[in-house]
């Protein structure tokens, strides 16, 4: 997917160029592209996540309320 998307991208760029718009030179030899590993992704314990709403002011908490039960209800009920 990530290259059929580089490939449309590479294409609206050339086709800027032939039109005269000043692009800036892109290839597939200016990406990275790494494998489809599955980093460890950090999360917040369900008690790290009531410090932090526990201690955060107006207007940050209704935020971070309204964000934690959307990402992961399970913690906001813990």
């Amino acid at each position: 997917m990530v290259i059929n998307i580089s490939k449309t991208t590479f294409a609206v760029l050339r086709y800027a160029k032939r039109c005269g718009i000043r692009t800036t030179p892109a290839s597939f030899s200016n990406l990275t592209i790494r494998n489809s590993e599955s980093p460890e992704r950090p999360f917040f314990t369900a008690e790290q996540v009531t410090q932090i709403v526990r201690v955060a002011k107006e207007p940050t908490k209704p935020c971070l309320l309204y964000f934690v039960a959307k990402v992961n209800p399970g913690v906001s009920k813990k």
